[in-house]
């Protein structure tokens, strides 16, 4: 059996069946995880720079965000002479704990009799048992991220509310798809909301952004993709490609919004939250292979998340472990001073649709 497990466990084997796709094999394709996705891409992690420190025994300790925060005109001064300097440098840091024993992950046992001597039947039944664990650990780690971008909701900035048909309430941006009913009653869409939309994250500074949770946007985004011109002469459409903004439907992320309260929707700018990873097998010396036992990393081909695979034989049956170490990491509250227009913003924004339901939308 020992030969056999040579070729079963070679890691470039099942990393690249996991690459592959599974034709008509529904089971085998991840549940949607929009923020996740969209916070794991390479845009988004290449729009920070984080320090990680790594303690003596290897293991990730601390993340350290540092920046510096912008001067305020208020501290400008006229007519300067002599050579007295009355500012001084302002780094603001903020140092994050990274538990790296805190994971999330799959067991599973494998029969020996569920295996042959056919390397490739071996991988191909091994890479589809860890594709199905992956998707699993990937939809748990979402749910941990949308914790973390709810709890680490910030501001708008302070002028905001002079956005004509919009309000800001508990630091929420309040808005509507749709306009006030005609005289058949009609549902006409508000043919300037991602205007005002983009007006928001443009006073915050956003930059790229990202909109996801409740159905109404979404629904919003696809009428509009429909060619739909509203009764008063806007296309939708050239709308949305002129502002280069659209929503997500998150399903996640909208049962936890609706539990936390009056928000449908987060509006996320690239780079407001780092995700931070960690694989055991990437250290020095840490990769297996043996007779009865391998591990090595592996990694999503959707979002490119690194997950920990090990495989042993304690017993005559195999056992498959999978598992993750991600955490989510928003920027600070205070990376403006404060008396900035835009202290308080972080770049993960809080939006409210105010009609719900059809009827209230045309009230």
């Amino acid at each position: 059996m020992s030969n056999v497990l040579c070729d079963l466990v070679v890691i470039n084997a099942i990393q690249d069946r996991l690459d592959q796709v599974y034709t008509g094999k529904s089971n085998l394709v991840s549940q949607k995880t929009p923020l996740l996705n969209y916070v794991m891409s390479q845009e988004n992690k290449s729009a920070f720079d984080l320090e990680k420190r790594i303690t003596s025994d290897g293991k990730l300790k601390d993340v350290e965000i540092r920046f510096k925060q912008a001067k305020l005109a208020s501290e400008v001064q006229q007519d300067l002479t002599g050579c007295d300097a009355t500012g001084e440098v302002c780094q603001v840091s903020k140092t994050y704990s990274f538990d790296p024993d805190s994971n999330e992950g799959l067991t599973l046992k494998l029969g020996i009799s569920e295996l042959n001597t056919n390397p490739d039947t071996n991988t191909a039944t091994i890479a589809e048992e860890v594709r199905l664990m992956m998707n699993a650990i990937k939809e748990k780690v979402h749910e941990n991220l949308c914790d973390s971008a709810i709890t680490n909701i910030g501001t708008w900035s302070s002028d905001a509310t002079d956005i004509e048909g919009t309000s800001i309430a508990a630091n929420i941006l309040n808005v509507n798809t749709t306009l006030p009913s005609d005289s058949n009653a009609l549902r006409i869409a508000n043919p300037v909301l991602f205007e005002q939309l983009q007006t928001a994250f443009e006073m915050a500074d956003y930059g790229s952004t990202g909109i996801f949770g409740g159905t109404e946007l979404a629904s919003y985004v696809k009428r509009a993709m429909a060619g739909s011109d509203s009764a008063i002469g806007y296309n939708l459409l050239a709308m949305l490609q002129q502002y280069g903004v659209g929503a997500t439907y998150d399903r996640v992320l909208a049962s936890k919004l609706a539990a936390a309260g009056s928000i449908t929707n987060l509006a996320v700018g690239v780079g407001s939250i780092a995700p931070v990873g960690w694989s055991i097998y990437n250290q020095d010396g840490a990769k297996i292979q043996s007779a009865d036992s391998v591990a090595d990393t592996i990694y999503d081909p959707e979002t490119g998340m690194m997950f920990e695979f090990r495989m042993t034989r304690p017993c005559d049956d195999w056992l498959i472990q999978v598992r993750t170490r991600y955490a989510f990491y928003a920027l600070p509250a205070d990376r403006y001073k404060t008396g900035h227009p835009l202290d308080g913003v972080n770049g993960i924004g809080g939006i409210n649709v105010n009609c719900d339901n059809l009827q209230s939308c045309i009230a």
